[in-house]
């Protein structure tokens, strides 16, 4: 038995699949053995941020003040830069030649990241769970610790729910905020290049090649757009050469004129004047033998 479909609902299937296969469709959802991890924009950094779900079982120093949270959020930077009230370029540029400490700056919220950080770009990573103890162990790594292994204090954050803790590692031109996030997320087997990770904009270009956009208003382009290759020029028309044989005081000379109207200009204003000189010549000659036939030879 065969049952017809009305056109409406075929159409509509159709279009269904088109848009979930389609150039709009999103990432598809990871599977049991993955989760989503995010790269959040702050001003000039980039910060990790990680569901507490996720890391139930992976030790986080001061993981008590946090507790209960729906994510946790942490960056590294230069402490003073870090931690200013305004960030200004005298303090950028003494973090980048001048460094005096790095920190960590760590927030976390009741909701999600997107919701919590409206004003920040947000893009999601997939990654294995069986690499989020890499992750957090690298984090781990970058708390600085006191003489009884406890992570250094340096008090509130931007945010209520917000701290600055005192890290590892020496913040430089070339080893910055965007670099630390870059090098954590590859810990984690993450196809991210530090080397290629000074802004914020090429992190979260890099994790939108491989994750899925919640809201990203920075331009990412190809790192090495193809290259085109240069169209031929025309074929030129070969010079057309025109010998002309002119004889004075027998002596044979060639002039080469050109397709051009210069050139070839050029080329018959030096025969007029080959023939001037020539004819010049000639008249000079025939004056001098008539003057030597009408004087008398001397005896």
């Amino acid at each position: 038995m065969l049952v017809r479909v009305p056109r409406v609902l075929a159409s509509a299937a159709m279009l269904g699949l088109f848009v979930a296969w389609g150039p709009w469709a999103r990432a598809a959802a990871p599977v049991a053995s993955e989760t989503w991890i995010a790269v959040v924009s702050h001003a000039w950094h980039t910060d990790i941020a990680v569901r507490m779900s996720d890391i139930t079982g992976a030790p986080w120093p001061d993981a008590d003040r946090f507790a209960g949270a729906a994510f946790i959020e942490i960056g590294w930077g230069d402490r003073d830069f870090f931690m200013a009230r305004q960030e200004t370029l005298a303090l950028a540029w003494q973090a980048a030649f001048r460094s005096r400490g790095s920190a960590l700056r760590v927030i976390w919220g009741d909701r999600p990241v997107d919701q919590y950080f409206v004003e920040s770009d947000v893009v999601e990573v997939p990654i294995a769970r069986s690499h989020l103890p890499q992750l957090v162990a690298y984090i781990r790594d970058s708390y600085a610790l006191s003489a009884v292994g406890e992570p250094i204090d340096l008090g509130p954050g931007p945010w209520p729910a917000s701290r600055y803790y005192l890290a590892t590692g020496r913040y430089r031109l070339f080893s910055s905020s965007n670099q630390w996030t870059a090098r954590a997320l590859r810990s984690a087997g993450l196809p991210f290049v530090p080397e290629h990770s000074l802004t914020v904009g090429a992190v979260l270009c890099q994790a939108a090649q491989i994750g899925r956009v919640v809201r990203l208003r920075h331009e990412c382009r190809s790192p090495h757009p193809p290259r085109q290759s240069p169209e031929p020029s025309p074929p030129q028309a070969a010079p057309r050469i025109i010998s002309i044989r002119v004889t004075a005081r027998s002596q044979s000379k060639a002039v080469v004129m050109s397709s051009r109207p210069a050139a070839a200009s050029r080329a018959r204003c030096a025969v007029s004047r080959t023939r001037r000189a020539s004819l010049v010549a000639r008249s000079s000659t025939s004056r001098r033998r008539a003057t030597r036939a009408v004087t008398p030879s001397t005896a």
